[in-house]
């Protein structure tokens, strides 16, 4: 149901959902039944809460909570409103609503559309919760509690549950893919199966156990494994994998242990991907790893400059170009060298892994859209600039160089990739640092200028300020190069 103010009100003629202010001694539910007997003269029956948003209007701040509720008694009267409507999700665009409402409408479009592709994938049960899930800057993903029918499992297909017991929630990760991010999504789920079937039978063959330490997906009931919907977005379901958390919850702090701890799991990913032909995977986001490329998409932003950001960025733009001549060439030279082209993850942080409850070891490698042919000095290059970032926190100090952190990583990631590497990959590590610090800190500053498209924001200067965290790393990266070199000799005995 959704209201329409009164032309004299502030927002005049906008829509909104009925309510207003809480009262002294009254509960947010209390409140509601006394407007909307107030407004329209009826009696609510409140359920739960759906969700709560803050806005900032010139005025004033508000802070809206919304609850699932249904008319227990009444017919609803335009006492305060002048009009009145109860639609469905797909007809929210025909209106125009308070600018505090969008973010409650974007999730109520998107909690539909959860509903369709879950009926799309025809599991029987019903779904109990749906909730936001991850740090993920690009894709969305929730975190669904499902109940299924008492003796049906996951899939369409065929039972995986015993039908004498009784049936028990099951928790499963859903995610849309970016379509800012990957033009070409069914590009990104066609890697993402041929890379998890080869993973899933290595990972057998080593007599380990492929369901939790393989991402699988759960099949449309006509057996494909995605599903695209009526606006063309790709959306993957796959099981919660049980007993597992992320590295926030074995170590808030990133200490040397847990660092070690990545760095193993993400060389062992270059170890078991090794036989695959990286030749198989597509391309999904050209010259991803490209400095030159990277650079140059920054200088064509910076010349758009859409929203007149450009002129805040003095400093960073001068820092960039005073170093943007030897690294295009730093990476130009690493192709061209003698380094084998690998499989690789292209986006090795930590927070893209999953590390066994009980052991605090590292179980799943996730976040597979990026899987791409490439150097093994690009995930060792994510993953320190991201340990050490994490290291600084976002509220702390700037990110600088660790000696003891990047020593942990050089450790982990060669005794996880067991021996795969090759001289030349090995004594590469210390100049994919620095040169993935570069291109994240260009990455951002070009998605900053270029409007925030495809990293999530939360407030508008988020991706400068993530810039400026990359290139104050890469300051304190730069004057400690010799000090990587020398770490990474001394670790691998060349």
């Amino acid at each position: 149901m959704i209201c329409r103010r009164p032309p004299h009100k502030a927002r005049g003629l906008l829509w909104e959902f009925v309510g207003g202010k809480v009262e002294p001694g009254e509960t947010k539910e209390e409140a509601l039944i006394r407007e909307c007997r107030e407004e329209l003269a009826v009696t609510l029956r409140v359920g739960g809460l759906f969700t709560e948003v803050t806005h900032e209007y010139p005025d004033l701040t508000v802070h809206l909570s919304l609850f699932h509720a249904f008319i227990a008694a009444g017919e609803p009267q335009l006492l305060e409103h002048v009009d009145l409507k109860w639609i469905t999700p797909d007809e929210i665009p025909l209106y125009e609503f308070c600018p505090a409402d969008e973010e409650i409408l974007r999730q109520i479009r998107d909690e539909a559309a959860v509903k369709a592709v879950l009926k799309a994938y025809g599991l029987p049960g019903r779904l109990l919760r749906a909730e936001s899930y991850g740090n993920g800057h690009v894709n969305d993903t929730r975190l669904l509690s499902w109940l299924p029918e008492q003796g049906q499992g996951l899939t369409p297909q065929a039972a995986d549950a015993d039908p004498a017991q009784p049936a028990a929630p099951r928790r499963l990760i859903l995610q849309r893919l970016s379509r800012e991010a990957f033009p070409q999504p069914e590009a990104v789920m066609e890697n993402f199966v041929r890379i998890t079937d080869f993973l899933r039978d290595r990972i057998r063959e080593a007599g380990g156990d492929p369901a939790r330490e393989v991402l699988g997906l759960i099949p449309l009931r006509d057996g494909r494994h995605w599903y695209t919907d009526g606006d063309g977005s790709v959306w993957r379901l796959t099981p919660f994998i049980e007993g597992s958390c992320q590295i926030g919850e074995i170590s808030p702090e990133m200490t040397p242990a847990a660092a070690e701890c990545a760095a193993k799991a993400y060389g062992r990913f270059l170890s078991l991907s090794e036989a695959f032909p990286a030749a198989l995977l597509r391309e999904v986001i050209p010259a991803f790893h490209d400095t030159a490329a990277r650079l140059a998409a920054f200088s064509a932003a910076l010349a758009a400059d859409p929203l007149g950001r450009a002129a805040s960025l003095a400093d960073e733009i001068r820092f960039v170009r005073e170093r943007e001549t030897d690294y295009a060439a730093a990476s130009d030279a690493l192709r061209r060298g003698p380094l084998p082209l690998r499989t690789v993850h292209n986006d090795a942080k930590p927070d893209n892994l999953l590390f066994d409850r009980l052991s605090g070891g590292p179980l799943c490698v996730t976040d597979l859209d990026t899987v791409m042919p490439g150097y093994a000095c690009f995930d060792f290059g994510d993953l320190v600039r991201s340990v050490l970032s994490r290291a600084g926190g976002a509220g702390k100090d700037a990110p600088h160089f660790d000696l003891s952190l990047f020593t942990a990583c050089v450790r982990g990631f060669l005794q996880g990739a067991d021996g795969s590497l090759t001289k030349g990959e090995i004594l590469s590590l210390p100049s994919g640092v620095r040169l993935i610090t570069l291109e994240l800190g260009v990455r951002y500053l070009t998605d900053y200028l270029a409007g925030d498209r495809y990293f999530k924001v939360s407030y508008p200067s988020q991706n400068l300020d993530r810039a400026r965290r990359q290139l104050q790393l890469l300051q304190s990266l730069a004057a400690s190069a010799a000090a990587m070199k020398e770490c990474v000799r001394a670790c691998a005995g060349i």
